[in-house]
Parts: structure tokens; C-alpha cells; sequence
């Protein structure tokens, strides 16, 4: 079947979208799924999160990209089970160089992924909270979109504005937004808001929400900070519990 190739996306930044990238990889990794991640954000959040100092790494996406090769040459092994592309903090530059020079295209990082599609289970990209070209080709190379959203007025409209600018890319980025998902982050069923703009995405979005919602939690913050997941610096926390049953929904949805 190959690996299933999800993109993780909003417009909106700070909804919990590299966290959610990160911790669904790690813990798809920890009940025997192989996996790889690819860190598509010039923020390089993913990277820096699993301890991995980008500046390092003369091996990350934007020299895929640029230099071309073998992609096995460009992933790092990470945990069992879980291996990284890295990203780069100038990527913003990158992603300039490749627009005025017309040396990439939406369609390379999908030519580049098909190769190792049978090496893997699952390919989750973390995109950076914009429409650029390492956005616009993890969306190309995807084959649906997972979308983490805050129960929030902002958030909702990042997807909004996500969805607006994939109807007006066409083609296969269009295309995937048909599978595509939402998933509630830093969720509070008791704010008012919050009910009403679940509603409001169920309804208007035409986009359909896992059943799984991830609740607010302090050490969803500080993981990054320990460059540890949520699996192992608070296995029991609720914030993880909730992760562990995502990643169980995620899996089943996957494989249909």
C-alpha cells in the first residue's frame, strides 16, 4: 500500500500544529509504525523540538530541494521507528531564492518522496503557518491535509483562508482537501466560544472533525523546551492520553 502522506497545516500560528506533528509521529512511532517527518517550516519547530540543532545539519530540506540526490541521504534516524528531514532557519530566504529563480516546483517534493513510499507507514510534514513554495509542495506531496484548529474566531479563520488559497492553487492540492480533517487542540468543552465555533466548522467548513479533541495543558509547553515528546516527559498527563487516542483515530482514518 505505501505510506500514507498526511500534510499538517493552518494559516494560523500557535494552535498547536508542530506539536500535534511531532507527538502524532512519536506516538504512530511507539505502537510499531514507521515513520518519517518532515520538517517543511523555516521556523524549523520540528527540529528543534526533537533535539535537533538545525544549524548543524548541512542535510535538510532546502538542500534537497536545491542540491537534489538520493533523499535517503537527507533523513536522520531519530527514536526507533521515527526518523526526521530537518529543516533550516534561513528556509524563508530558500523559499525567496526558489520563487525569483523558478528552481523548484509544487510537484519536486512529491517526485522526491516516491521512491521510499514502501520504506514507511505514515509521512507526516509539519508546514510553516503560510502559502509559500516548501508549503504549496508538502501540500502537493500529500494525499490529505490534517488541519489542528483552536475552538477560536483566529484559528477557524486560518483554516478558511487554507482552504480559499488550495481552491485557487487547484489540481491536487485541491484535490486533497476532500479527505482532509480537523483536529480541536487546547480544547475547553466549557468556554462558550468554544462550543459555538465547533459548531461553526462542523457546519460551514464541510470538513469533518476526529472525535478526539486535545485539551489544554502546561506540559504540551514545556516538552519543546526539554526537546523531549509528551510520551516521555509526561506519560500520564491528559494532554498525552489525549494524543496516544489521536493517533489511534488518526491510524484507522489513515488506512481507509
Amino acid at each position: 500500500m505505501g505510506a500514507r502522506v498526511v500534510a499538517v497545516a493552518n494559516l494560523k500560528g500557535g494552535c498547536g500544529k508542530t506539536a500535534t506533528a511531532v507527538n502524532l509521529a512519536d506516538m504512530l512511532a511507539d505502537a510499531g509504525e514507521r515513520i518519517l517527518l518532515i520538517d517543511a517550516s523555516p521556523q524549523a519547530n520540528a527540529t528543534g523540538y526533537l533535539g535537533i540543532d538545525s544549524r548543524e545539519q548541512e542535510r535538510n530540506l532546502y538542500e534537497l530541494l536545491y542540491e537534489g540526490g538520493r533523499i535517503e541521504d537527507y533523513i536522520l534516524d531519530v527514536f526507533p521507528g521515527l526518523s526526521l528531514i530537518p529543516s533550516v532557519m534561513d528556509l524563508s530566504a530558500a523559499n525567496m531564492f526558489f520563487s525569483e529563480g523558478g528552481k523548484a516546483h509544487d510537484s519536486d517534493l512529491r517526485k522526491m518522496i516516491e521512491p521510499i513510499l514502501n520504506d514507511y507507514d505514515h509521512i507526516i510534514f509539519d508546514c510553516a503557518p503560510d502559502f509559500g513554495l516548501y508549503t504549496r509542495c508538502a501540500l502537493y506531496a500529500a494525499d490529505f491535509y490534517l488541519f489542528p484548529t483552536q475552538a477560536e474566531y483566529l484559528s477557524y479563520q486560518g483554516i478558511i483562508t487554507f482552504r480559499e488559497f488550495s481552491e485557487r492553487a487547484g489540481g491536487r492540492i485541491k484535490d486533497n482537501l476532500r479527505r482532509s480533517r480537523i483536529l480541536l487542540t487546547m480544547y475547553s468543552r466549557n468556554i462558550r466560544m468554544t462550543r459555538e465555533m465547533e459548531r461553526r466548522m462542523t457546519e460551514e467548513f464541510h470538513c469533518e472533525l476526529f472525535n478526539t479533541r486535545i485539551r489544554r495543558g502546561v506540559r504540551a509547553s514545556e516538552a519543546p523546551s526539554y526537546s523531549q515528546t509528551l510520551r516521555m516527559l509526561a506519560p500520564t498527563a491528559g494532554v498525552t492520553m489525549d494524543y496516544r487516542e489521536f493517533a489511534r483515530e488518526y491510524k484507522e482514518y489513515a488506512n481507509t
